[in-house]
């Protein structure tokens, strides 16, 4: 008998993603990672839509956001649009740096 096995997505098909590293420039207090998140998501769905808000694959990794800097885990092709949401944001966000791989962007937000 065969077995129905799904063949997985070759990797010239897959969605390519983009790992950014963002900081808070807030002085004071830590921050709260459900403010901070609500807020970054609030924005991006009022500037591109709640439509491509869903295409651009946006995730905020919880466990790495220590309440100055953070990951957010976005689809390529919206990169931009997550930027542009981030600076209209009422908390002052700075985008730090952007890579294709999740241990490059780890180092490069613990030099901050």
């Amino acid at each position: 008998m065969k077995s129905n096995k799904i063949k997985p997505i070759l990797p010239s098909l897959r969605e390519k993603k983009r790992y950014l590293g963002f900081e808070l420039m807030q002085k004071g207090a830590k921050s709260d990672f459900k403010a901070v998140s609500a807020e970054i998501m609030r924005n991006a769905s009022k500037l591109i839509g709640d439509l491509s808000l869903a295409n651009a694959q946006i995730h905020i990794f919880p466990e790495k956001f220590n309440g100055k800097t953070g990951i957010i885990k976005v689809n390529n092709k919206y990169l931009d649009h997550l930027k542009a949401s981030m600076a209209l944001s009422s908390i002052q966000i700075r985008s730090v740096a952007v890579s294709g791989m999740l241990n490059k962007i780890e180092k490069k937000i613990g030099e901050v």
